[in-house]
């Protein structure tokens, strides 16, 4: 997940669905810190283990503002 929350190749995403993927807090907080997903509207992390952590991480971050779902 660090991987790919360092691409660039991700700049006009829209939606990610990472359901039951294994993703756990630190994957959340990687995607949360990545400036590359700032057109995001639409992240799916359902059946992953998120944590208080991961969820702190996604709810403070800046370039997660689009955020609907």
């Amino acid at each position: 997940v660090r991987a790919l929350a360092a691409s660039p190749a991700l700049a006009n995403l829209r939606r990610l669905d990472l359901r039951s993927c294994n993703v756990g807090p630190l994957g959340v907080q990687a995607l949360a810190a990545s400036p590359h997903l700032r057109n995001l509207v639409d992240l799916d992390l359902g059946g992953n283990s998120v944590k208080e952590s991961g969820a702190a991480a996604l709810a403070a971050s800046p370039h997660l503002r689009n955020l609907v779902r």
